[in-house]
């Protein structure tokens, strides 16, 4: 039987940390303790990926990838913190598949470099380690390419679109799982990094100030139409390139406003906050938290909760 990967909830949290009591660590960081409750926390934070490999219901090993960014890497490093394996179960299968998923993670979620203790001994479990993560060229070339990464021209030529999959539906009640995206009319344009960075700081936006000046910058709204099997709970997963896109609207941007004229001071960007026909997938984890999040953070801009309770009260809002 073949091991399923899958991220972890938060039910297997008391699962890895028994299961590190007995397992074989592929890479020696010493303390191999783990703090369940900073785990519970990792399963919510889109900073870190958890995830967990399975044959039928029985847990074969764990893995924890953390995110930080980098302004050397020109991105996020992604850093194999945890990485344990059931010595019951075939090493060697495990490993392979927990890195598989690890790597994908990290290249979704804009990973340029993954970074991984060397491991110790001879063991297969070691050698698997090596010859995965630190072959020449390693095996992470065929999932991380940051040679190839690019910075913006203008703001008026990048794609734009969520993290998050929502549900669409129409005036009949027939609905599908969507991704929105920003679609440029101007079209998508990019330089290498190296030349974005000699630009002065506020370039993009002087830019798009220009532009402006000179005629409207106008968007198309796509929705990227899921299928069957298509994730729609966890937003660092990629969906197959091909999937049907339809267009439901146009936007178009003719100059700069004020704040004022924006009429909320506060900008609090809640992404649960959706108009009828539109809802959010009660299983995604992250999407609930950023509500939280934002929330918490509107408050502490406020001057606390009681404060801002009294500027919704005087915006009409509850």
């Amino acid at each position: 039987m073949e091991y399923q990967v899958r991220a972890a909830r938060i039910t297997d949290v008391d699962r890895l940390v028994a299961l590190s009591h007995e397992a074989v660590f592929v890479a020696d960081r010493g303390d191999t303790r783990i703090a369940p409750d900073l785990l519970r926390q990792l399963v919510y934070l889109p900073q870190a990926s958890i995830f967990v490999a399975e044959r039928g219901r029985e847990l074969a090993g764990g893995a924890v990838l953390a995110l930080r960014p980098s302004v050397r890497a020109g991105g996020y490093v992604g850093t194999v913190d945890l990485f344990m394996v059931d010595p019951q179960h075939d090493i060697d299968l495990v490993t392979e598949a927990l890195i598989e998923e690890l790597l994908r993670s990290a290249r979704n979620k804009g990973c340029g470099t993954v970074e991984a203790a060397h491991a110790q001994g001879p063991g297969p479990l070691s050698l698997l380690l090596r010859r995965m993560m630190f072959s020449s060229p390693p095996l992470l070339d065929r999932y991380l390419d940051a040679a190839k990464k690019e910075g913006p021209v203008s703001l008026a030529q990048v794609s734009y679109r969520p993290l998050h999959t929502f549900y669409f539906e129409n005036a009949a009640g027939e609905g599908r799982w969507a991704r929105y995206h920003w679609e440029p009319e101007a079209g998508i344009a990019g330089q290498p990094i190296e030349e974005l960075a000699k630009q002065p700081h506020d370039y993009l936006y002087d830019e798009f100030e220009g532009r402006l000046s000179s005629g409207p910058v106008a968007f198309r709204l796509e929705l990227e139409l899921a299928e069957a099997g298509d994730t729609v709970d966890d937003p660092s997963v990629m969906w197959p390139e091909g999937r049907e896109r339809v267009v439901v609207g146009r936007l178009e941007l003719n100059r700069r406003i004020t704040e004022a004229e924006i009429g909320d001071p506060v900008m609090m960007h809640d992404p649960t906050a959706v108009t009828d026909g539109i809802e959010v997938s009660l299983d995604d984890q992250i999407i609930a938290v950023r509500r939280g999040a934002y929330r918490t953070s509107v408050a502490e801009r406020t001057g606390g909760w009681q404060a801002h309770a009294k500027f919704q009260k005087s915006q009409g809002q509850s």
